[in-house]
């Protein structure tokens, strides 16, 4: 059932699109043969078929790049919104404190000791927060949960600057 609204919002953007390429292929067409006229090289204002063909594939081409852009934020704004739903809130009956051994800009991820020396690890969406504060300087203490990382080793989640 899924598939099948899938499919029929496809093929509704594809002739949606060839609606607004039919009419922009003719007007690119014809403004190419005035000035292919302009410059002298043809009389003629009538678009020639190869004209119109390349100016159709050029419009409906760009119609399936903005459409492919426009699902591609749709999906990230998707999994950021996710992201947050899975990780809630600091819970703070089991929160723990630690200190950022270190954490790279670059790669989005470092790692945190805890109190009882183990290292677990950390991600930048794992960061509460937003902007500046979504990255941590090494030796900032920091406020934490533990859940299961894909791996199976410990992660730290909802993590906090402490102040």
């Amino acid at each position: 059932m899924r598939q099948n609204k899938k499919l029929q919002r496809q093929v509704v953007r594809f002739f949606a699109a060839l609606i607004v390429a039919l009419p922009a292929a003719w007007v690119i067409a014809a403004a190419n043969q005035l000035f292919a006229r302009l410059l002298g090289q043809q009389p003629s204002f009538q678009p020639d078929l190869l004209s119109f063909v390349a100016a159709f594939i050029s419009v409906l081409a760009l119609a399936w790049l903005s459409q492919w852009i426009a699902a591609t934020a749709s999906y990230h704004q998707f999994k950021r919104q996710q992201d947050q739903d899975q990780e809630g809130e600091l819970d703070l009956a089991t929160a723990e404190e630690g200190e950022v051994k270190w954490f790279s800009r670059d790669r989005g991820y470092g790692f945190l000791v805890r109190d009882t020396g183990e290292e677990v690890f950390v991600h930048f969406r794992a960061i509460r927060g937003r902007g500046r504060r979504k990255f941590l300087q090494e030796g900032q203490k920091v406020r934490f949960n533990i859940a299961n990382g894909e791996n199976g080793k410990p992660k730290a989640v909802n993590v906090l600057l402490m102040e």
